[in-house]
C-alpha cells in the first residue's frame, strides 16, 4: 500500500512538471499558439485604447462572444508586462496554479490525507493534453474553470447564507468570464437546495444580482449589442450531430474510468447514509459533464470544454469511498 501510495504521488508530481515545464518554455513564444489568441489580445487593446467592446460588428470589430472579466483582468496586467500575449498568458497560468491549488485543498478537505489531494491535482495536469494544451493559452477558459471550482468549493463547504451568497457571487464572476459558467451555477444552486433553502436564497440571490445586474448595465451601455453577443451568437451554432456520440467514444474514452470511479463513490455515500454528499457531488458531477457536452456538441466547440468536467473527474476519482481514494 505504501509503494502505490508513493509511486501515485510520484506520477502526480511528474504530470504536474510536465505541464510547468512545458508552459514555462513557451508562455513568451512572440506568436500565436492558438488561432484565437490574437483575438484576446486585440479585445485587451481596446479596452486600453478606451473603446467599447460590445458594439455592432463591422469590418473594423466584432466583438468575442465571452464575458469580459478576462479582457479587463489581462488590461491591468499589461501595462507591467507590455502588449502581446503574454498578459493574457501569465493569467491563464497563474489561473492553472490556482485551480491546482483549489483541487488540492478541495480533496485534502474530504480525505483529511495529503497524497489523494496531490494524485487529483495530477490528474488534472495530466489532462492537460487531453483539452488542447489550452492551460497557458490567451484564452478566457482556465480563468473560468478557476473561478468555478473555487465558486463550488465554497458551495460544498457553505455552512451559512453569507458564506453561500459568497459562493454564489464567485460564480457569477465565472459566468462574466465565460457564460458556461451557468450550467454548473444552476446545477449546484438545486444541490443546495435540497440541503437548506436560507442557503439556496442566498446564494441564487447572489447570482441573480451580479449576473442581472451586469447584464442590465452592459447592455445600457451598449445598446443591446452585451446580450448579442454573449447569449444569442454562440446559440446560432449549429448542433454538430456525429458529435453526440464521439464525445463518448472519443473525448472521454481516457476518463470513462475516473467516471467509474466518481459513480462508485457516490453509491458508496448512498449505501453509508451520505445521501446529502452524494446528491451534491451527482449534481456537481452532471452539472459540469452538461457543460462540456453541451459546449462540444456544438459546431465550432473545441477539446478545450472538456476542462470542467476533466477537473471534475480528477477530484472525484480520489475521494473517499471511491476505490482509489481507499488505497490512498
Amino acid at each position: 500500500e505504501r509503494l502505490l501510495n508513493a509511486l501515485a504521488v510520484v506520477l502526480a508530481l511528474l504530470a504536474v512538471s510536465a505541464y510547468l515545464l512545458t508552459s514555462l518554455a513557451r508562455i513568451g513564444y512572440p506568436f500565436e499558439l492558438e488561432w484565437m489568441e490574437g483575438a484576446s489580445v486585440d479585445t485587451v487593446l481596446r479596452i486600453l485604447d478606451g473603446q467599447p467592446l460590445y458594439t455592432q460588428p463591422s469590418p473594423d470589430w466584432v466583438a468575442p462572444i465571452y464575458g469580459p472579466l478576462a479582457y479587463y483582468a489581462a488590461a491591468l496586467v499589461t501595462p507591467l508586462t507590455g502588449i502581446g500575449f503574454l498578459p493574457l498568458r501569465l493569467l491563464s497560468f497563474a489561473a492553472s496554479l490556482a485551480c491546482f491549488a483549489i483541487i488540492f485543498v478541495w480533496v485534502r478537505r474530504e480525505t483529511r490525507k495529503v497524497a489523494p489531494g496531490l494524485i487529483a491535482v495530477g490528474l488534472f495536469a495530466a489532462s492537460f493534453d487531453a483539452s488542447g494544451g489550452w492551460f497557458d493559452l490567451a484564452r478566457v477558459d482556465t480563468l473560468f474553470l478557476a473561478l468555478l471550482l473555487l465558486g463550488i468549493y465554497g458551495a460544498r463547504f457553505a455552512t451559512t447564507p453569507r458564506a453561500a451568497a459568497v459562493s454564489g457571487a464567485v460564480l457569477s464572476l465565472a459566468f462574466l468570464t465565460k457564460q458556461t459558467a451557468l450550467v454548473p451555477a444552476l446545477a449546484i444552486g438545486l444541490a443546495l437546495l435540497l440541503v437548506d433553502w436560507r442557503r439556496a436564497l442566498a446564494y441564487g440571490s447572489a447570482l441573480v444580482l451580479i449576473i442581472g445586474g451586469s447584464t442590465l448595465l452592459f447592455n445600457l451601455a451598449s445598446g443591446g449589442w452585451y446580450s448579442y453577443y454573449v447569449f444569442g451568437l454562440g446559440q446560432e451554432n449549429a448542433y454538430d450531430l456525429v458529435r453526440l456520440m464521439t464525445f463518448w467514444t472519443q473525448d472521454m474514452q481516457a476518463f470513462m474510468i475516473l467516471l467509474a470511479l466518481g459513480l462508485t463513490l457516490l453509491a458508496s455515500w448512498m449505501a453509508h447514509q451520505r445521501a446529502a454528499d452524494a446528491r451534491f457531488y451527482a449534481l456537481f458531477l452532471i452539472g459540469m459533464l452538461a457543460a462540456a457536452y453541451i459546449s462540444r456538441v456544438r459546431a465550432g466547440g473545441d477539446v478545450n470544454v472538456l476542462m470542467p468536467i476533466h477537473a471534475a473527474l480528477a477530484i472525484l476519482g480520489v475521494a473517499p469511498g471511491a476505490p482509489l481514494g481507499s488505497v490512498v
